[in-house]
C-alpha cells in the first residue's frame, strides 16, 4: 500500500472500506489504516460532505498520523496500540453478568 506500508491483517470490513494492521517499511513501526471508499462517479453533495467530516473527525484524533489516497480509496493512518478491544475488555471484567445477555 502506498509503497510505504506492509499489509500485515484485515481487521474489519464494511461497504464503505476497510480497517488493516500495517507495518511501515521505514521504521518498522505497526500503523492502523482506516480505509474509506467512494466511487468518483456516482458521488454526489452528501458522500463528499460525509468524506470531508469524516477527514475533520480524524485529524482531530491525537494518534492520527496522515493520509493519504489510492485510486478510489481514502486511507487514514493511526498509531498502532497494542491491547485487548471494547468486546474482549467487556468479557476480561465480565461486564456481561450471565450467558444470554452476551452478544452473540
Amino acid at each position: 500500500m502506498n509503497n510505504q506500508y506492509l499489509f500485515l491483517k484485515a481487521i474489519s470490513f464494511s461497504n464503505y472500506g476497510g480497517i488493516y494492521l500495517c507495518k511501515n517499511l521505514e521504521n518498522n513501526h505497526k500503523y492502523i489504516l482506516k480505509e474509506s471508499r467512494f466511487n468518483d462517479e456516482n458521488s454526489n453533495f452528501l458522500s463528499s460532505t460525509l468524506r470531508d467530516n469524516e477527514a475533520k473527525y480524524n485529524f482531530d484524533k491525537p494518534n492520527f498520523i496522515k493520509s493519504f489516497r489510492i485510486n478510489n480509496s481514502i486511507f487514514y493512518v493511526f498509531d498502532f496500540i497494542n491491547g485487548l478491544n471494547l468486546l474482549e475488555l467487556s468479557y476480561k471484567i465480565n461486564f456481561y453478568a450471565n450467558e444470554w445477555s452476551k452478544p452473540k
